[in-house]
């Protein structure tokens, strides 16, 4: 479903997303001290709770279509941003998995690049993607400018006057599936991991065919928010910070 939402509403999900991000280290924290001294661990109420711990422990596994993994240590989102709102079609980025390995997909199974979107645990690293621009030059993220907000663009052609972020629960079982000789459509699949600083990104991918839009996947909520120069500055700065110092933003490609 698409929701208009001001930048407002944005900063304040990124401080909900940070919130709960310092909750499960809280709560990881606690769990490592209670096996350390062998007593059980119990909830606090009003702090934590046993759905706390469901969601967020580490020492759990997920079972997906093509293997089990590690248990993110991440709220259980899938995310992706555009730094333009196309309301039609596929909108193909610059840091999409066109030729990434997929764990558990044989590489002659896996279909043409141009069939898989990208999607990201992590809050902060999607709306990163929705307000900046990859630059051929320097080849790295820059914020996206007044210029680039201006652009011209067609007819049926990504408005870059608008960020969008798609969001959904990584719990819904619409998201799971079965591979047998190739990877289904619209199942979601771990894709790599990376952790720059203090963001710590699980990726994940989804094989779209051509026909198949993201706009109309019933699964995800749209996000889309109106670019300025100072907010995408502002973005670009936040993810800056976090990074070790002389490093450059998310060399991803």
């Amino acid at each position: 479903m698409e929701k208009r939402v001001s930048i407002r509403d944005i900063a304040e999900m990124h401080l909900s997303q940070q919130l709960e991000r310092k909750k499960a280290l809280l709560l990881n924290l606690e769990l490592d001290a209670c096996a350390r001294q062998g007593i059980p661990w119990t909830p606090t109420q009003g702090i934590l709770s046993l759905e706390d711990r469901r969601r967020y422990e580490m020492n759990q596994s997920i079972i997906l279509p093509n293997g089990t993994f590690t248990k993110q240590f991440s709220l259980p989102n899938y995310f992706r941003g555009e730094n333009a709102y196309a309301p039609t079609g596929k909108n193909l980025q610059k840091y999409d998995v066109a030729d990434k390995y997929i764990p558990g997909i044989r590489k002659e199974c896996a279909g043409g690049p141009e069939e898989w979107l990208e999607f990201t645990s992590n809050f902060d690293l999607a709306l990163f993607y929705a307000c900046c621009k990859w630059d051929e030059e320097q080849l790295e993220w820059l914020p996206m400018t007044e210029a680039d907000i201006e652009r011209p663009f067609g007819e049926g052609e990504p408005d870059p006057h608008y960020g969008v972020i798609y969001m959904a629960n990584a719990e819904d079982a619409r998201f799971f599936g079965t591979y047998a000789n190739a990877p289904e459509y619209h199942i979601m699949t771990p894709a790599g991991s990376l952790v720059d600083g203090g963001n710590r990104e699980y990726i994940f991918a989804m094989r779209m065919r051509d026909r198949d839009e993201l706009q109309k996947d019933a699964r995800f909520d749209i996000l889309v928010f109106e670019h300025t120069e100072k907010f995408c500055q502002d973005v670009y700065e936040l993810m800056q910070k976090s990074l070790p110092t002389g490093s450059a933003v998310f060399k991803k490609i």
